[in-house]
């Protein structure tokens, strides 16, 4: 029951931002007209993750500057194979290449711990499958973040974005990774630990 908990509300992390990709560089300087396709990208992308932090969880800036990382570290090539103008919104994934650790990393050093904790926890309470209130939201992330670190957590939240939230890839995580999700979880998803009399 643990695990089936655990990965629900793993699931619900992962769903919201789902980056995985490299783009080239032929090493000639950018045209107007690839200035102009990269503006209309990160334009895009900036207005998908602002809306999908979750309310006041970061602002305006910090949403462009997660978009020109993304769209920097993805491509413009391979966006527009995608097709993300015209298939991104609100209801799904972004989904995009194959190095989704070197995005992912990127793309949230625009961000101090404390807002990519409020972020994260942001994205969690948007998930339909589960009700997970702001408290318990911050209460994974931030229980996540102190037991493996910020490196492992966006690594984590990077392969499972790609590879989807199955058994077989929650026990393909290095163990540290797995138990303290689902222990983190589970734990976050209790009633609060009582004091016992004195």
């Amino acid at each position: 029951m643990l695990v089936g908990v655990g990965a629900a509300l793993l699931l619900t992390v992962v769903g919201a931002v789902v980056v995985a990709g490299a783009g080239g560089d032929d090493g000639g300087g950018p045209t107007t007209t690839e200035l102009t396709r990269r503006e209309q990208f990160v334009r895009h992308i900036s207005a998908y993750v602002y809306a999908i932090g979750g309310a006041g969880t970061i602002n305006q800036d910090q949403a462009d500057c997660v978009a020109q990382r993304m769209v920097d570290q993805v491509g413009i090539d391979q966006l527009e194979e995608l097709d993300i103008l015209n298939t991104l919104d609100r209801s799904q994934p972004l989904v995009v290449g194959s190095d989704a650790q070197a995005t992912y990393r990127e793309a949230f050093d625009c961000l101090d711990d404390q807002t990519l904790v409020a972020f994260l926890a942001g994205t969690i309470q948007l998930a339909p499958e589960v009700e997970i209130g702001p408290d318990q939201a911050d209460c994974m992330v931030q229980g996540w973040l102190a037991r493996i670190g910020r490196d492992a957590l966006v690594d984590m939240y990077a392969v499972l974005s790609t590879e989807g939230v199955t058994s077989e890839v929650l026990q393909g995580l290095p163990a540290e990774q797995g138990d303290v999700l689902i222990d983190v979880a589970a734990g976050c998803a209790g009633p609060a630990p009582t004091t016992p009399p004195p």
